[in-house]
């Protein structure tokens, strides 16, 4: 089982990591882009109103969706104002429900005002810290033997940022959606509209935090042990040097 581990290539083990850290980012920043099975169910908050007819309107971070009577239809909502995203939601819904344009600004405002993407920032970073990772396995350059050590440091400085912005994030997509929740359901009753957290998302983000901790402690572990391997190493002889002897003699001197 000892010699099974011992051929295992560790790299491949980061490599995975770090796809699977990718792929949640990809998962939370692409909800309510598209109809796709999953991805309307992936939302900060859910916007109803319950006047007559609940009409849900779920906001992500680049997106919403709208619920049909044949399922969700989503749109993107990056540079649009809310005629165009009120005609390309109710494009294939038929007619508009009531109070649609008043609950669409309300959607507006929350996604625009209340929930900056700090997310896609720690996306970006974590990232480029997954290039300067990679870079740091290739064999260094006779000429330049210390660039190894110094995508190492920025792998460590850029994971650490991406951490603390996802758990910046995730704390204030909680805290937020909570607050929501709170002032529409139980203090302000808001004109019959409710916003509903929601939940994968926020599962999502905290997960993103957790294998990223975990993620960064890996590396700078694996770094830091590969650092001292190296430092303790033994010196390399010359080739017309024998093995050193014993400690206190001296070979004799020639005269």
């Amino acid at each position: 089982m000892r010699n099974l581990f011992d051929n295992v290539d560790y790299r491949w083990v980061v490599y995975l990591s770090a796809g699977g850290i990718i792929t949640l980012y990809v998962l939370a920043l692409t909800g309510c882009l598209s109809n796709s099975p999953g991805i309307p169910n992936i939302f900060l908050v859910d916007v109803q109103s319950q006047s007559t007819n609940t009409t849900d309107l779920r906001i992500g971070y680049f997106g919403m969706c709208i619920k049909s009577s044949s399922g969700f239809e989503c749109t993107s909502s990056l540079g649009k104002d809310t005629g165009t995203l009120g005609n390309e939601l109710l494009g294939n819904t038929g007619s508009m429900p009531d109070g649609f344009g008043h609950l669409l600004s309300i959607a507006s405002i929350v996604q625009a005002k209340l929930f900056p993407c700090l997310l896609a920032g720690a996306g970006v970073v974590f990232f480029c810290c997954f290039v300067a990772l990679k870079r740091s396995f290739k064999k260094p350059n006779p000429n330049r033997p210390s660039r190894p050590k110094l995508f190492q440091t920025a792998t460590v400085v850029l994971g650490g940022i991406a951490v603390a912005l996802s758990l910046a994030s995730a704390v204030a997509t909680t805290q937020t959606a909570g607050a929501l929740d709170f002032a529409t359901s139980s203090v302000m009753g808001c004109d019959n509209i409710r916003l509903v957290p929601g939940v994968p998302l926020q599962i999502l983000q905290w997960l993103i935090v957790g294998f990223s901790v975990l993620f960064q402690l890996a590396i700078s572990s694996m770094f830091r042990v590969g650092g001292s391997v190296v430092a303790a190493g033994p010196l390399p002889l010359p080739a017309s040097a024998g093995p050193p002897g014993p400690p206190g003699r001296y070979p004799p001197e020639d005269h």
